[in-house]
């Protein structure tokens, strides 16, 4: 394998493209980010800065695909989560400002605050404290898959990319 041949201005773009991307993997965790669609916006802006000459357009029209289908899919394995545990809109909710509220909590409040924020919600909204619970479980565990799925999907774009932008 051989470095490809990177003008001074094309390293210090792609060192600044991998801080976004970075950002943007951080965005897995944390929903005030969106983490994939961040990432794939930073390799679109380096192929439009450097005219593409080290990544295809190909790899932008598929990456962007596959990220679109990524997130509409963590979207919709969250609500399939709650809903197959039995949460209501509200235990959605809850779990949102849980996971809003955690942020500022480290991982233990990332894991915690939604299970929290949507069995109280639930709880609001009239549902004994068992169906609540379990509606909480459900939220949380459609969440935490998602953020799986989105953090490994975000590595393997970020890797490719620095891949085909290194090695091609």
């Amino acid at each position: 394998m051989e470095f490809a041949s990177l003008t001074v201005s094309e390293i210090i773009l792609f060192g600044l493209t991998m801080i976004v991307m970075l950002v943007g993997l951080v965005g897995g965790l944390l929903p005030v980010l969106p983490g994939l669609p961040i990432i794939w916006g930073a390799a679109l802006l380096y192929g439009l800065l450097t005219g593409f000459s080290n990544i295809s357009v190909n790899f932008i029209i598929y990456w962007g695909i596959a990220v679109a289908a990524i997130v509409l899919l963590q979207n919709l394995l969250q609500v399939f989560g709650a809903k197959r545990m039995g949460a209501s809109w509200w235990g959605t909710i809850g779990a949102f400002i849980g996971l809003i509220i955690g942020i500022f909590f480290g991982l233990a409040g990332l894991i915690l605050f939604p299970l929290i924020g949507a069995v109280t919600f639930e709880l609001l909204a009239g549902k004994s404290f068992k169906i609540a619970f379990k509606s909480g479980i459900g939220t949380f565990v459609g969440f935490m898959v998602g953020a799986v799925l989105q953090i490994v999907v975000a590595l393997v774009l970020i890797t490719t990319f620095a891949g085909t932008v290194l090695f091609e």
